[in-house]
């Protein structure tokens, strides 16, 4: 299974421009771009500031993904704790665990400049673009939420791997007195 990576990204906009820095290489505003580059597309036709959103929005939504991707690991886990428990899944619930909470530390500022963004009384964003923002918002505290659910699920997970190897357990000391006896 692939580990999850944090890339940095910054954001600086003014009124009339929008610089983005990347760490490495991707293409997580390959989408903007293509909308840029459309004739009559809303990105074209609005403010610095609805660009900077969308290159932010761009950012939440891969989250969406990275968040989807941890939910189908914990359902492939959940499905065999029940079936074949195995040794190697308590570690891969920890693992999961760490990686839900470095993305919770990766989306917790950008909720939180979102938030700012979406209240602020800055020339430099527009009324327009503020709806947007507050949808963004919104978006970022969904993500908080998977998360947080997520990680309550994997404590869950790990009670029930303990009672499955504990059933076991009890099963196999039941067979061996049966034979003995």
């Amino acid at each position: 299974e692939k580990a999850l990576e944090i890339e940095h990204i910054s954001l600086i906009f003014g009124e009339n421009f929008v610089i983005s820095f990347q760490e490495g290489e991707g293409d997580i505003f390959g989408k903007i771009g293509e909308r840029i580059l459309a004739a009559k597309s809303r990105i074209r036709s609005m403010r610095a500031d609805y660009l900077a959103y969308a290159l932010m929005d761009a950012v939440v939504d891969h989250y969406f993904l990275v968040v989807e991707k941890i939910g189908d690991r914990i359902e492939e886990i959940d499905e065999r704790l029940l079936v074949d428990p195995r040794s190697t899944d308590v570690a891969e619930i920890h693992r999961i665990k760490r990686d839900i909470l470095r993305l919770r530390r990766a989306v917790w500022p950008l909720r939180e400049e979102v938030g700012a963004l979406g209240r602020s009384v800055s020339v430099l964003v527009g009324a327009e673009t503020k709806v947007f923002l507050r949808d963004l918002y919104d978006h970022t505290i969904q993500v908080m939420d998977i998360l947080e659910t997520s990680r309550d699920i994997l404590g869950g997970m790990h009670d029930t791997y303990l009672t499955a190897v504990s059933n076991k357990m009890n099963e196999t000391i039941k067979f061996l007195t049966v034979i003995s006896t």
